[in-house]
């Protein structure tokens, strides 16, 4: 659970340079931490994967997009700063989040150049971490562009999405898929292992 204290920290607007670090000083630290144990022979740097919620979440795309630590990724909901998500957020995040927070507007012109140093999907060409998106269905558009910009350069990646779900999935159902799925995807791309249960055969076509 990484986190940066720079979220906390006042900011100019047009240091964006600065803002930045709450997605490169976690993921940093994650490769510096990795290091320190594969030199220990605790690790295998090989065989690393990255998981996340909400900001977490943040850290996965912006991490599987600027790193190549990362052999497997799964994003259990709050997504990346695409610039879709500009248009189809609610007001708080256009009117306080995007601009007080993160100095971010309306992607267009200068502004377009610091969602493509944030965004996976400006980024998605560099993407080589299979990529698992557990969505409820109250975010999921959140995560379209990158979805199917993932999907049209043929990068590997799934999303599920769990109705009436909000930010946190919380019906038990859910919760337990997602446990098994998680197992299941970190097994195969981790480990080269599948379930032999017949009923799981089809996600590994």
């Amino acid at each position: 659970s990484f986190n940066a204290l720079i979220r906390i920290a006042s900011h100019s607007p047009d240091d964006f340079d600065n803002i930045l670090r709450r997605w490169q000083g976690p993921i940093e630290a994650m490769e510096a931490a990795v290091a320190k144990l594969s030199e220990m022979d605790i690790v295998d740097c090989s065989r690393v994967a990255i998981t996340g919620l909400s900001y977490g979440a943040n850290l996965v795309n912006y991490g599987i997009a600027h790193s190549n630590l990362f052999r497997a990724a799964i994003d259990s909901g709050g997504g990346s700063y695409d610039p879709i998500l500009y248009y189809i957020a609610d007001d708080v995040f256009r009117d306080y989040t995007a601009p007080k927070i993160l100095s971010l507007g309306m992607p267009e012109g200068d502004m377009l150049a610091r969602y493509k140093r944030l965004s996976l999907a400006l980024n998605a060409s560099k993407v080589h971490t299979p990529l698992l998106i557990n969505a409820s269905d109250d975010e999921y558009m959140h995560d379209m562009q990158r979805l199917n910009t993932l999907r049209e350069l043929k990068k590997p990646v799934e999303m599920f999405i769990y109705p009436d779900e909000r930010h946190e999935k919380n019906q038990p159902r859910h919760r337990y898929s997602i446990y098994q799925r998680n197992v299941d995807w970190l097994n195969f791309w981790l480990n080269g292992k599948e379930d032999p249960d017949p009923a799981e055969a089809e996600q590994y076509k």
